[in-house]
Parts: C-alpha cells; sequence; structure tokens
C-alpha cells in the first residue's frame, strides 16, 4: 500500500503521549523568583517540525548573535514536543512565548525532557531500535556525553 492510501485511512493507534511534571521560574514583582509546578504532555515532533525548528534558529542567530545555537534548538524543540497536559491539540508553549519559556526553566530540566521525549518514543516507535542492543548501548552511550564512540583500548 502506497503512503497516500495509507495516511487517509480512518483508524490507527491514538497518540498519547508521555506526561511530564517540572518547574518553571517566575519572577514576582519584587525581583526576585519563585517556583511554580507545571503539567504538560510530550508528543513526536515530525521532521518538518524539525525543519521549522532549525530555520527559526537560523533566523535567531542572525538578530541575536552570540546565543548559543544547541540551547536556542533545544527550547525550540520542546515548545513543538510540549502539549497541553488536558488537551493535546493545544502546545504547552506557543511561538510568541519562546523567550518567556527559556527565561522560566533551567537547562538540567531541558536535559531531562529531552530524556523524557526519547524513551516516549523508545517505547511508542520500538521500530527505532534495530535490536535490544543497539538500544541498551545507546543508552550507555548517552549515559557518557564525553564518549565519542570509539575503543580507546586499541590505542595503547
Amino acid at each position: 500500500m502506497k503512503l497516500g492510501n495509507i495516511l487517509r485511512m480512518q483508524g490507527g493507534t491514538p497518540e498519547t503521549g508521555r506526561p511530564v511534571r517540572f518547574q518553571l521560574r517566575k519572577k514576582q514583582k519584587d525581583g526576585t523568583f519563585c517556583r511554580v509546578w507545571a503539567d504538560a504532555q510530550l508528543l513526536p515532533v515530525t521532521v518538518s517540525e524539525v525543519a521549522e525548528v532549525h530555520a527559526d534558529v537560523a533566523e535567531y542567530l542572525a538578530e541575536n548573535p552570540g546565543r548559543n545555537k544547541e540551547d536556542e534548538t533545544n527550547i525550540r524543540f520542546l515548545a513543538k514536543a510540549l502539549h497541553d497536559a488536558n488537551n493535546n491539540m493545544l502546545k504547552f508553549v506557543e511561538s510568541s512565548q519562546i523567550e518567556e519559556f527559556a527565561k522560566a526553566i533551567v537547562m538540567q530540566q531541558v536535559a531531562r525532557l529531552i530524556t523524557e521525549y526519547n524513551i516516549m518514543i523508545r517505547d511508542q516507535y520500538p521500530e527505532c531500535w534495530a535490536s535490544d542492543e543497539e538500544r541498551e548501548e545507546a543508552e550507555e552511550k548517552a549515559e557518557d556525553f564525553s564518549d565519542d564512540g570509539t575503543d580507546d583500548s586499541s590505542q595503547s
């Protein structure tokens, strides 16, 4: 069956996403900060949405030199992935709220949310892993960011 026919068919497996809970920093009128809890739902980000993220980042960096490309990409990627906890048709972060979101979240939370996203993809799209061994190897490498995948034992 061709792609067009498959995409026009009724039914399929509903996307349930992955619920996440995290804190947001909120600046008070007196300049101090407090934290508030937020509930959201992670949903898959398509290839075309990732392309939009890269285009948005390129445009943003052209207007704001000196900003970190990886940080900006991660924030915009999460803005695409995060949806309202009660209605996944709604985005948790609107495109006009990217700066606000970046100011309300810390880098470790970004890393954790991306990890949660990857777990969701692993669970909902098992075809992304050729084997359990490959999945375990990928997880081990992800835990050690300094590992470039080369075998140092042969260099003795």
